[in-house]
């Protein structure tokens, strides 16, 4: 056909045509064709449809007839507060008009390339008129009746909100009261997007308290920096999110490329590119009553706090992008919307256990997954899983879920017997951490209820609390006792919370030398081996000339303490239970220090002391796989360095 239309002089005779409005005709096809397609038509513009027929009059009478049949399909405007209703038709890259039924203003609206549906125009929402005010509620708008109802009428009670009056357009700079500016909000700014589909207008401008819808409307000596969860974007939309691995900076990855080390884009092309993206027009901003750098650079408000008084606002010119852009809350700004995800809907699965858990409903963005409150006799929850075999993806309890909406099911594990440490563990309510992918109690709730109610000989892996390092116990018996040297990594500082102590202690980091008497002093291996001299071993209690007095606190963990001789005398009938180890132990002297006794002997510190210098010490000797309790040595000094291994309490 004819790209131009036909006019009467080039009109095929005897042949219909058709125009939409004023202009030119254009053929009628001979079967289905589609005059216009439009996915958001708009109501305010109808269209005429003019039907002409070039006859040719030679031709006989009753001769020529023909039928042009018309079928109009009502599609009506779409509407930004039903969202959820056609928003996931939206295919990625099209363009669609919707409108606010607040004050029934169009808007264009985009699947960007980071999947998310935004606004490509910037909100006109004049929060001063009377109709509008009196369609804002908490169906239409993400805000809350009690927001709103600030946002019209002001008045707060409390101490950080004390407007006496509603949104104005009487500017003055505010943190507490709305303010907005509608002065320019049809006007196009210089330096326009050359592409994209907005409209390219000004908009109005909102100061936080306006665009937050009244419930961001604090003190600038306010210590408040929490994020806003109420705006006046339409109900189902929200502003985004923004700073460092928001969703602005998200749009940003996804069209322009990854966020430069500098924490901005600098590149005239890449600021043109993501500009037409978001059909953004530089609308500046308003301050004191003054437009500053209007056709020059633009911003928008988000969520997103960035210090007591200032929020983050995405900050666009010719040659730069600013996502981590932010500005006092009294500035008027720009306000674009992004539509809100399905709320995070999680169904729990007893899946053979018995008890009941509500759906949890974990918002937009996700959350952490309610306590297991299901239960299944002599077994022991350990955890969710997408699948109910356990072939799916596992969550532990508690843990962050971020989505999609999805059924959970409890997993189980049949209870080991009574007397071993998982059991008793499990009947005193003890609760796990996880270790490297696996779940461990925890050292520092062992107790000494707990390790009576232990069978002979029974073996377990506890994690302590202060490092996550995972250590062999075993009740050899009548206590219960580490069956792995101490780690605890240099630098590490321990407290009451989780040490055997009544005060914050630094481990040492200084080695062994001929004067570690005063001084803590450690030793680590190539292998991975501790050695502490005493004033380590005692958190720096028993320093210098101590002997004859023991020592009340330790570097042990919590619930657990160094040994007394007596105490190591009852493991002579547990050798290879207790897995000694001959790694030898350090000693000072001549101005150095060495290790003495490798790979013969071993030795641990004991609570107590033989003498004034001297303090008794258990002996592992390979030759002949024997422990005793050495109180004779010469070496059994306070500037030694042996091994650490805890009883507990």
């Amino acid at each position: 056909s004819n790209a131009q239309g036909y006019t009467e002089a080039n009109f095929t005779a005897n042949s219909w045509g058709y125009r939409l409005g004023g202009g030119n005709y254009f053929a009628i096809p001979e079967y289905d064709f589609v005059l216009d397609s439009i996915f958001e038509p708009v109501n305010s513009n109808p269209v005429t449809i003019t039907l002409a027929s070039k006859i040719n009059m030679d031709q006989p009478a009753g001769a020529y007839s023909t039928d042009v049949d018309i079928i109009a399909i009502a599609n009506p405007m779409l509407i930004l507060q039903d969202i959820s209703t056609w928003g996931g038709s939206v295919l990625p890259g099209q363009v669609v008009k919707a409108k606010d039924n607040r004050d029934n203003k169009n808007y264009t609206i985009s699947r960007l390339a980071d999947g998310r549906l935004w606004f490509l125009d910037n909100l006109t929402l004049d929060l001063t008129d009377a109709d509008v005010q009196s369609n804002l509620s908490a169906t239409t708008t993400n805000a809350s009746a009690t927001s709103l109802n600030y946002l019209i009428n002001g008045g707060g009670s409390t101490s950080d909100q004390y407007a006496v009056s509603g949104v104005s357009t009487t500017w003055s700079d505010s943190y507490l009261d709305p303010r907005i500016n509608i002065a320019s909000e049809n006007l196009i700014p210089d330096n326009a997007p050359t592409t994209g589909h907005g409209n390219n207008k000004t908009g109005n401008y909102y100061n936080y308290c306006a665009a937050s819808a009244g419930s961001y409307c604090y003190n600038s000596d306010s210590t408040s920096t929490s994020n806003a969860t109420e705006d006046i974007c339409p109900k189902g939309w929200r502003l985004p999110t923004s700073g460092l691995n928001g969703e602005f900076q998200s749009l940003a990855t996804a069209s322009i490329g990854p966020l430069p080390s500098q924490g901005y884009y600098s590149d005239p092309t890449l600021s043109t590119t993501f500009r037409n993206t978001l059909s953004f027009p530089f609308a500046g901003y308003f301050y004191s009553g003054t437009t500053y750098s209007w056709g020059v650079s633009g911003l928008f408000w988000s969520s997103t706090n960035a210090d007591n008084t200032i929020m983050y606002n995405p900050y666009i010119n010719s040659n730069e992008v600013r996502p981590l852009n932010s500005a006092y809350r009294f500035n008027g700004v720009s306000v674009r919307c992004i539509a809100k995800r399905p709320d995070v809907m999680v169904t729990f699965n007893a899946n053979g256990g018995t008890g009941t858990m509500p759906t949890q409903n974990l918002g937009e963005i996700g959350g952490a997954l309610a306590t297991n409150a299901f239960t299944k006799a002599e077994f022991m929850f350990v955890g969710w899983n997408t699948a109910a075999d356990g072939s799916g993806t596992s969550y532990t309890n508690g843990a962050v879920y971020t989505g999609p909406s999805t059924t959970l099911y409890a997993q189980w594990r049949e209870l080991p017997p009574s007397g071993t440490f998982e059991r008793t563990f499990y009947d005193a309510g003890k609760s796990t951490i996880t270790v490297n992918g696996n779940e461990y109690y925890k050292m520092q709730d062992m107790s000494a209820s707990i390790c009576s109610n232990i069978g002979d000989t029974e073996t377990a892996e506890l994690a302590d609390t202060r490092d996550n390092n995972i250590y062999s116990i075993a009740k050899l018996g009548s206590y219960c006792w580490m069956t792995k040297n101490l780690r605890l990594a240099r630098g590490t500082t321990v407290t009451p919370d989780d040490t055997n102590t009544n005060a914050n202690w630094t481990v040492p980091q200084t080695d062994f030398d001929n004067g570690g008497w005063t001084s803590p002093r450690t030793k680590v291996s190539s292998d991975g081996e501790y050695w502490y001299n005493l004033c380590a071993a005692a958190v720096g209690k028993s320093c210098g000339d101590v002997g004859g007095w023991t020592p009340t606190y330790d570097i042990c963990p919590k619930g657990w303490r160094l040994p007394t001789s007596t105490e190591y005398n009852t493991l002579t009938n547990y050798v290879s239970q207790f897995l000694p180890v001959a790694g030898g132990y350090y000693y000072g002297s001549g101005g150095g220090s060495s290790i003495l006794e490798s790979p013969e002997i071993g030795r641990w510190w004991a609570k107590n002391a033989w003498g004034s210098l001297h303090w008794y010490i258990l002996q592992y000797n390979s030759s002949n796989n024997a422990l005793w309790v050495n109180s004779s040595d010469y070496y059994n000094k306070q500037n030694g360095g042996y091994y650490v291994r805890c009883i507990a309490q």
